[in-house]
């Protein structure tokens, strides 16, 4: 898990975080539905590892039929 819900305000902070996670997916289907491909990145990922994985994708996508 990448994160805790506070212990204070939790039923605000559960409602919040459900609302996040649901807009987030909405957005991703938007955005695949208009051929983006939607990668997501955690703040405390390094660079490198993130760029790398990006590259992976892309090549991944150039090789595919």
């Amino acid at each position: 898990m990448h994160g805790q819900v506070p212990k204070a305000n939790r039923e605000w902070w559960e409602v919040k975080l459900h609302g996040v996670v649901v807009r987030d997916r909405d957005t991703d289907v938007q955005l695949a539905a208009a051929g983006w491909l939607v990668v997501r990145v955690w703040e405390h990922e390094a660079p490198e590892q993130v760029a790398d994985r990006v590259a992976a994708l892309v090549n991944f996508g150039r090789v595919r039929p």
